[in-house]
């Protein structure tokens, strides 16, 4: 245990976009940087028509570990559709912690409709 207690103490902001080319390959969503950092917000909106899964991995060494499906739901964060909270489902709506360049990672588990987007943004502090 270290000698005293370490607190995240400059901002991180992390955005990803996912549309139709993008298929349903893995994206790098958060990208921790060196010192690591303490997420405590994602948040996921949609202008799609369809809801769309997301599927997100944690990335340890060069291995990608699913940690769960979350449904974003058509047009969520607009039009009185709520936003998804991403941490409540991935992490019991626990702040998550990452390593000095840990990842976070994404995917569509199908296509996004062209010209539609899902957002994904994030919010913590580095270490």
């Amino acid at each position: 245990m270290g000698a005293y207690p370490n607190f995240p103490n400059t901002p991180v902001h992390f955005g990803v976009k996912i549309q139709a080319a993008d298929l349903t390959d893995i994206k790098d969503f958060i990208e921790s940087p060196e010192g690591g950092c303490l997420i405590g917000v994602i948040r996921a909106s949609s202008d799609n028509g369809t809801p769309i899964t997301l599927r997100f991995f944690r990335r340890i060494g060069e291995e990608d570990f699913p940690l769960e499906e979350v449904i974003i739901p058509a047009g969520a964060g607009s039009g009185g559709v709520p936003f998804v909270d991403v941490l409540d489902k991935i992490n019991q709506s626990e702040a998550m912690s990452f390593p000095s360049l840990g990842k976070l990672r994404v995917r569509a588990m199908a296509p996004v409709a062209n010209e539609k987007t899902i957002y994904l943004v994030a919010e913590g502090g580095q270490f």
